[in-house]
């Protein structure tokens, strides 16, 4: 009787002790691999880089030629270093195909097979050095822009083609203010590296095709959204964003 007693003790003691440990492995031993798609983000981007011009255009918003240019530019002039894991291009594709599409931390981490930390901490360098550009090719000479055509000030097809180019300034992201400052300059910087390099803007094309009623349309709810309860956060960010651009 007393060995039954015994037998039952150690068992429940054995199991007290088994229970923590089978727990601690299957937490933080054991884990089922996550990133781990046949096809990686780099082979997906390769893929792009060597086929139709359409589809590097359709992900990233430029041409091969221009996507190419823009990696050797960022790393030898602005300091954009890649990693063992990552190179420059991967890094670059994950920053654009951001920007153009305006998608979210996870659906990055499905497409390119890295983890969120890995995707946030990388656009946040690339953000960095693609800011630093922006103080070469889009600072203007007269802070009071006497030198710019009327037909330009006045073009109500700009900031539509702006926002379809680049979808994340539809839809941005719950950055820090801050940080959202630095993705519109990133944005403008881009298009004008685009626009001196590209031997086309597809966008821009098809914005001089708008019919009236689109355009006109596309002005009205710009004006909506001037005169709406958000005018003068507007209003704040593009005075921080002209100090930013004519900071040193």
């Amino acid at each position: 009787m007393d060995m039954a007693v015994d037998d039952d003790n150690e068992f429940k003691l054995l199991c007290t002790c088994a229970c923590p440990i089978m727990y601690y492995y299957w937490r933080y031993i054991h884990k089922e691999p996550c990133m781990n798609s046949i096809q990686s983000g780099n082979m997906w981007l390769m893929e792009l880089l060597q086929g139709n011009e359409s589809r590097c255009y359709t992900m990233f918003r430029m041409d091969k030629d221009v996507f190419f240019r823009l990696c050797n530019d960022l790393e030898t002039n602005y300091g954009l270093r890649g990693s063992r894991r990552m190179s420059v291009i991967e890094i670059l594709g994950i920053f654009l195909h951001i920007l153009g599409h305006g998608v979210g931390n996870r659906l990055v981490q499905e497409r390119f097979q890295h983890s969120g930390e890995t995707v946030s901490r990388y656009f946040g360098q690339v953000l960095d050095v693609v800011c630093r550009m922006a103080m070469d090719i889009i600072k203007p000479q007269d802070s009071d822009f006497r030198d710019i055509p009327e037909e330009i000030l006045t073009d109500s097809r700009y900031m539509p083609h702006f926002k379809k180019k680049w979808k994340i300034l539809k839809t941005m992201p719950n950055f820090s203010f801050d940080k959202q400052v630095k993705i519109v300059i990133a944005t403008m910087a881009l298009h004008n590296y685009i626009k001196r390099h590209a031997q086309r803007d597809r966008h821009f094309e098809e914005s001089k095709n708008y019919q009236n009623e689109g355009t006109e349309e596309e002005m009205d709810e710009e004006s909506q959204e001037t005169n709406g309860p958000g005018s003068q956060e507007i209003e704040v960010l593009r005075n921080q964003i002209t100090a930013s651009l004519m900071g040193d």
